[in-house]
């Protein structure tokens, strides 16, 4: 479900190795980066089709609430 976030390893790591950071250790630092992006943030799509579920879920549980209200009233006339 989840879609790639865009994110340049390429250009973090030019821009780690111009402050003097060693280049072995600035694409481990950009690998680790992007794992957490891709794998811990929401996109857009992700809450569109969690808003969907939701909806759903919502409107299940009020046509059910409804459903045992008739049935209660129905028992007590």
């Amino acid at each position: 479900m989840s879609s790639t976030l865009a994110f340049d390893t390429h250009k973090f790591v030019k821009d780690l190795t111009k402050t003097g950071m060693k280049t072995e250790q600035a694409e481990v630092l950009a690998n680790h980066y992007a794992s957490l992006l891709n794998d811990r943030l929401a996109t857009k799509e992700d809450i569109r089709a969690l808003g969907s579920s939701l909806w759903i879920k919502l409107l299940m549980t009020q046509m059910a609430s409804a459903g045992f209200i008739i049935a209660a009233l129905q028992y007590l006339n």
